[in-house]
């Protein structure tokens, strides 16, 4: 009988040993060196989320994801941070037991309330769109670059926070808030960049008041970490980064804040920009970016097909400032010479988008589709987003514009 063994020299061997290290090498350093997931990133967080940015963490959600829901679940819910407080890279909630909220108003001590206290008192929710201030950055370069985080369009999303009227916590702590007021100061409780001031904003009192919270809830849950747990202050219509997390202090003031966050970033220019023109913000040029503008999205993934054997359904959402309902949705599939209104699902809160979805039969190719939000004041999304150029790529809302595929 043949033997079925092959022998094998001590060069073969070797020769096969160190094959094999470099391969189990290359695989390891191949592995230590890939970027990694948001999943990996953020505790919680699915891996179909973008990153943008690992330090301070920024994800971004996939379009397709926000159409599959009205509330945006927290596992997709996009990320921007602009400094990291440790420990809170989760989805999880932090430990509240010893978090407390200082309320410097008057020239009295400083009022300290702790999230149980907080707790204590009547509670209210608000449905309403969470969106970044440069959500679409990408757009701007359409026309001119701009700097910033690269951004798509999936920096937005729909969510419900619970909490306390900041109205009623201000009554419970018997605040006497000074006449000369006109802006509440918010900070958090996480740590600035080197050499960076902290994270601060300035929002107009009259706002605060009517309508913000101090959130302990996000859709029903403990904020996570991750967006801004255990406390957050909330004002509806207004852009993400006036949300401000892990809020720690409250204070009133006479004048807009002088920190860089609130004096040079986040704010847009007073007067119409020539495109690639060079612009230094300040607070007497340019205003604070509070209030979100009226906006329409597509929710298309960028490399949207359709099968040519069955209806499209194409879908989106329209929001604004809250300040009235969206009138109508008009898409167009002919680059804007001809519009078409679409049927629209209006929220039962005037902060939360509303959802538009059509359906109809397109031959096989390529396509583009354009959406114009247009509210009851008369507000529109503008057709150029040339005329809302500014260097730091902030608050695009012209005309949505997605392409797709039918074959």
């Amino acid at each position: 009988m043949p033997d079925p063994f092959t022998p094998v020299s001590r060069r073969q061997i070797l020769t096969l040993t160190a094959a094999a290290w470099v391969a189990g090498t290359t695989r390891r350093l191949a592995a230590e060196t890939a970027p990694l997931t948001a999943d990996q990133l953020v505790s919680g967080k699915s891996a179909e989320l973008k990153v943008i940015e690992s330090s301070p963490i920024v994800l971004e959600t996939p379009l397709s994801r926000l159409a599959s829901s009205q509330i945006t679940p927290v596992s997709h819910l996009f990320v921007r941070n602009n400094q990291d407080l440790e420990g809170a890279n989760t989805t999880a909630a932090l430990d509240a037991a010893n978090w407390t909220l200082d309320v410097a108003a008057d020239e009295g001590p400083v009022r300290k309330l702790s999230l149980a206290a907080l707790q204590s008192l009547p509670q209210t929710t608000v449905q309403m769109v969470l969106q970044c201030s440069g959500n679409s950055r990408y757009r701007f370069a359409e026309t001119s670059p701009v700097k910033g985080t690269p951004w798509g369009d999936g920096g937005v999303g729909n969510v419900e926070f619970g909490g306390v009227r900041l109205s009623t916590v201000l009554a419970h702590l018997k605040v006497q808030i000074p006449g000369t007021t006109t802006y509440l100061l918010a900070q958090g409780q996480d740590k600035p960049k080197p050499g960076k001031d902290d994270f601060e904003h300035s929002l107009p009192i009259g706002d605060v008041l009517g309508r913000s919270i101090l959130a302990t809830t996000l859709n029903g849950q403990p904020i996570p970490a991750i967006h801004g747990g255990p406390l957050r202050l909330i004002t509806p219509g207004y852009f993400g980064t006036m949300q401000v997390k892990w809020l720690s202090r409250i204070g009133f003031t006479s004048e807009e804040s002088a920190n860089d966050y609130h004096a040079s970033k986040y704010r847009m220019p007073l007067g119409r920009l020539t495109p690639g023109s060079d612009y230094t913000y300040a607070r007497a040029n340019s205003r604070a970016g509070w209030k979100m503008n009226i906006k329409s999205l597509v929710l298309l993934d960028a490399d949207a097909r359709f099968p040519v054997d069955r209806e499209v359904t194409l879908s989106g959402v329209a929001f604004n400032d809250g300040a009235c309902p969206i009138e109508t949705v008009l898409i167009s599939l002919d680059r804007g010479m001809s519009w078409r209104p679409v049927p629209l699902e209006r929220p039962e809160s005037a902060y939360a988008w509303s959802r538009w979805t059509w359906k109809t039969e397109l031959p096989v190719g390529p396509h583009e589709v354009w959406s114009r939000a247009i509210d009851e004041m008369g507000r529109s999304q503008p057709i150029d987003g040339a005329r809302i150029w500014n260097p730091a790529g902030y608050e695009f809302n012209a005309v949505d514009r997605k392409r797709f595929v039918v074959s």
